[in-house]
């Protein structure tokens, strides 16, 4: 496969190539193909934002953000961290509050893990979001065009969907989730939850991942009515995606307490298989209900949807629809520039309605350079020297095709 970055000399940040700069564009546009019929708006917010405003609005701790300093104005700003808290700061600054559909693919700066292929501290992300809107069918749209844009993505599908909400805890007691996630299931115990209940959650929470009707089967024996009534929420938002996504899998997981200082509630999670690698995960959201509040004193209910790009693009590959031909001329071969002018005029006729045709005039002894590079190892070459005019490529059909075009 051809080379997609090359890494720099900044610890953890890359030099994207051609190659995953198409893929990304490509991906991208699946989503717009799909969000924008739906009557979702594209915007761009800024990459540098409000350093204490920002963190503020965040459990994230300060050394693992980017910060940008402006020297002469003695003044420091964040570099933009997460898509979700820039779009819903975006929203809180609006003078008045209305339903927004809005898509955005940016560029993130923090701490990642490095040995996760496309974990990056630059890295880029596809978010989706609804804000203004507390119907779950927001939720199931989301997740819809996701799934739907996924499946278009070359050689990806999706493998499952994946649901959680963390206030099935957090009815029980605030921020139980959070204390289970972090110092285990025995905080249930702690709780005034009656024992069935508590038998009840903690089979859910250890089976992890289970399939719908299971979950059916538990709710109605649940007495705590705060409990009951969020595992019916689950429910309610899996009844609109069993319409919208009739053929995809969708799971529940208790177990999954994954984002508990970002959502408000519900975690959504989307996985797919590649070529490479099955039961990706590639797709975050959730409820960020509270998240435009942390940046003004507007209560926006809101539901959002991440997409790891430059994570996807490793396991993605896309076939060009239009070769690259490079047209070698050796520098020594002619006496003038108006005969090699002529070639390079003759040779692009021939080639550009067919071909993307780069022309590099260069001395004969350095062509091999090229041959061996990691740039060119998906092109094919034109050698054109004292000799003749020569064709090389990796592909038969290409060659043939290439050797005929230049014989007219």
């Amino acid at each position: 496969m051809k080379k997609t970055y090359i890494e720099s000399k900044v610890p953890q940040f890359y030099d994207l190539l051609t190659k995953e700069i198409e893929t990304v564009r490509h991906i991208y546009q699946q989503f717009l193909d799909l969000t924008k019929p739906a009557g979702f708006e594209e915007i761009q917010t800024t990459m540098v934002e409000l350093r204490k405003r920002y963190l503020n609005a965040t459990h994230v701790h300060h050394s693992k953000i980017f910060e940008v300093h402006r020297v002469k104005e003695k003044t420091k700003y964040a570099l933009q961290a997460d898509l979700a808290m820039s779009m819903s700061r975006f929203v809180a600054d609006l003078n008045k509050t209305f339903p927004l559909k809005l898509i955005q693919i940016g560029n993130l700066y923090r701490d990642r893990i490095p040995q996760r292929p496309g974990y990056r501290r630059e890295f880029q992300q596809i978010l989706v979001g609804t804000w203004g809107l507390s119907s779950y069918f927001a939720d199931a749209e989301l997740l819809t065009l996701t799934c739907q844009a996924l499946n278009r993505v070359s050689s990806v599908n999706v493998s499952y969907i994946q649901l959680s909400n963390h206030n099935i805890f957090n009815s029980v007691r605030p921020s139980l989730a959070e204390d289970i996630r972090f110092k285990g299931l025995e905080e249930l115990e702690k709780t005034d939850l009656n024992l069935v209940d508590q038998q009840i959650l903690s089979r859910l929470f250890t089976q992890g991942p289970m399939k719908i009707e299971t979950l059916r089967t538990w709710v109605d024996q649940i007495v705590h009515k705060k409990v009951r009534s969020e595992m019916n929420k689950v429910l309610e938002v899996i009844n609109w995606l069993q319409f919208l996504l009739p053929d995809e899998i969708i799971l529940f997981s208790l177990k999954n307490l994954e984002g508990t200082g970002h959502y408000s509630g519900f975690n959504y999670q989307v996985y797919v298989n590649t070529e490479k690698e099955k039961n990706l995960l590639i797709g975050d959201g959730g409820r960020i209900d509270t998240l435009c509040s942390k940046f003004s004193q507007k209560q926006i209910p809101a539901v959002c949807m991440g997409i790891g790009v430059s994570v996807l693009a490793q396991f993605v590959q896309i076939q060009s629809s239009i070769q690259h031909v490079v047209v070698l001329i050796d520098d020594n071969a002619f006496s003038n520039v108006r005969e090699v002018a002529q070639r390079i005029k003759k040779i692009q006729r021939q080639l550009q309605p067919y071909y993307i045709v780069s022309i590099i005039t260069e001395k004969r002894n350095r062509w091999n350079k090229m041959f061996r590079s990691d740039f060119y190892a998906s092109s094919s070459f034109v050698r054109v020297n004292a000799q003749g005019i020569s064709v090389q490529s990796k592909h038969p059909d290409i060659q043939q095709n290439l050797e005929e075009l230049l014989s007219g």
